[in-house]
């Protein structure tokens, strides 16, 4: 590859960096989460948002993922199932197509892996922000 074509990609992939939703502190949910999560799981990701009363099942407060694994945030896990790339069926029932969609799949089709890849993990550094 000729340098000023490498130079002219890696300056576009660093300014599609700058644009990415990403919280601006540990209170405020990025972009993703307010428009893709908090209708089920609330804005405050309590399990409360304003489609979880017409639910089958109610939708996981988020905010108690660490205490569910006995004080660790399981960062892996969580990417796993946002990004729906979980093989363990333990992991995958929590982002299936019932219910939950996989957002990871939506975020690729609409940018390609790369910036799929960088929503997720702000998604997860938000969840991991609003642990109890």
């Amino acid at each position: 590859m000729n340098q000023s074509v490498h130079k002219f990609r890696t300056a576009i992939v660093f300014s599609t960096m700058l644009l990415l939703p990403v919280a601006t502190n540990a209170m405020e949910p990025p972009a993703d989460y307010l428009q893709y999560c908090s209708g089920c799981h609330g804005k405050n990701g309590m399990g409360d948002g304003p489609l979880a009363a017409n639910m089958k099942d109610k939708p996981a407060d988020l905010t108690a993922i660490t205490h569910f694994y006995k004080g660790k945030f399981p960062t892996k896990v969580i990417r796993q199932a946002i990004s729906g790339t979980a093989t363990d069926r333990t992991i995958a029932q929590f982002h299936g197509p019932v219910d939950m969609p996989v957002w990871g799949k939506v975020f690729r089709d609409q940018d390609g892996d790369f910036i799929a890849a960088r929503r997720i993990d702000a998604l997860v550094d938000y969840l991991k922000s609003i642990q109890k």
